[in-house]
Formats: structure tokens, C-alpha cells, sequence
């Protein structure tokens, strides 16, 4: 199962300029974009072959644990 908010995160991170690896493993897909300085990786647990949905699991920002919105905020801040 694909997270509902990672098409919609993949396509503002190609727009402002980041550089994007997306794993998809046995229970859990990680998303890591780079720009510059910052990294900032988003866990997701799955749960394949059930109609659960993903549940975000980790969110981070140069490895400092942060909250899920600010770091979509930053993916989605044109670089100045």
C-alpha cells in the first residue's frame, strides 16, 4: 500500500528541487529527499495485503526527529 500523502509529496519535491530515493521494504516504505544541506526522511509502516493504511512511523530533518508538517514544509519551500 502506498501512503495517500507520498504522489502528492514526490511531485512538490521534484518541483522545488530535491533529490528523491524512495525504498520500499517488507513492512514499511522510507522516503529520503535531499537538497543542500538538508535531509529529511519520512517512515511509513504497511501493512501489505490488508486495506489498513500506512502509518507515518518516523519523520525527520537532518536526523533530528521533527513533526510530519514541518517537514512537508520544508519539502514544499521553494529553495532560496
Amino acid at each position: 500500500m502506498i501512503p495517500r500523502a507520498l504522489p502528492a509529496l514526490l511531485r512538490h519535491a521534484v518541483i522545488t528541487g530535491w533529490d528523491i530515493h524512495v525504498e520500499n521494504g517488507l513492512a514499511d516504505i522510507t522516503a529520503r529527499f535531499t537538497r543542500g544541506p538538508d535531509e529529511v526522511v519520512l517512515v511509513w509502516m504497511c501493512w501489505w495485503g490488508t486495506d489498513d493504511p500506512a502509518r507515518l512511523d518516523e519523520s525527520s530533518i537532518n536526523g533530528t526527529a521533527t513533526p510530519y508538517t514541518q517537514c512537508t514544509r520544508l519539502i514544499r519551500a521553494v529553495d532560496a
